[in-house]
């Protein structure tokens, strides 16, 4: 009398009524699909599945790889791009808009006078003519222009714009320094107005008061 017997194929052992593979080193992350051989879970490698996915691979053995930018980190599971701060995007590869900074370019920017906000630090970066922590000040008195490191050259104590380093003249003087005095018969700021004394008398340049010649008198 004979009786058949079915036996599993080397590599595999009897599992109930299945020839299930066998795996001598146990699949950690990941299950034996043949006989050692792991087919190992997203985010997992190595022989046995065991090896986490360095930061530019992903998904099944981190067969995948990254595609985030900026120093962004990739999701071992999904490849999502988890951006740094100061950065947005599907890859992580635009920086935030104007006005906006930090992680997700949640943060709102301080910055005053048109001053530009640092997209990673929030830091502002002063417009010409402008200083402090958020720019709100205006340059020292003497100095202009960008990081208000240039100096005014204005004269006779005019006054210099703090940004374009204009000179804005006191009553008597003119010129682009201010340097000059108002030519005889005109005074007053920018040497608008024309002086109203007769007879010879003298115009003061700033005020516009006369100085009488000898033998007159009187306002004018």
């Amino acid at each position: 009398m004979y009786r058949r017997k079915s036996q599993c194929c080397q590599g595999f052992y009897e599992n109930g009524e299945i020839c299930a593979p066998h795996c001598t080193e146990s699949c950690v992350h990941g299950r034996c699909t043949a006989p050692n051989t792991c087919q190992c879970e997203p985010g997992w490698g190595g022989n046995n599945c065991s090896s986490a996915c360095d930061s530019t691979h992903w998904g099944p053995h981190c067969s995948n790889r990254c595609q985030c930018v900026n120093g962004a980190l990739c999701n071992p599971i999904s490849g999502a791009c988890v951006c740094s701060r100061g950065f947005r995007g599907w890859r992580c590869e635009l920086q935030c808009e104007p006005g906006s900074y930090g992680h997700g370019c949640q943060q709102k920017c301080q910055c005053q006078n048109a001053a530009q906000c640092h997209h990673m630090s929030g830091e502002c970066r002063c417009s010409p003519g402008y200083m402090g922590a958020f720019c709100e000040e205006h340059c020292p008195a003497g100095k202009h222009g960008p990081q208000c490191e240039e100096r005014c050259s204005c004269h006779n104590e005019a006054v210099c714009h703090h940004v374009t380093g204009e000179c804005s003249c006191p009553p008597g003087w003119t010129g682009k320094l201010c340097s000059q005095s108002c030519p005889q018969g005109t005074f007053g700021p920018n040497c608008s107005h024309e002086c109203q004394c007769h007879n010879n008398g003298l115009c003061s340049a700033s005020s516009g008061r006369c100085l009488c010649g000898p033998g007159y008198t009187g306002d004018r």
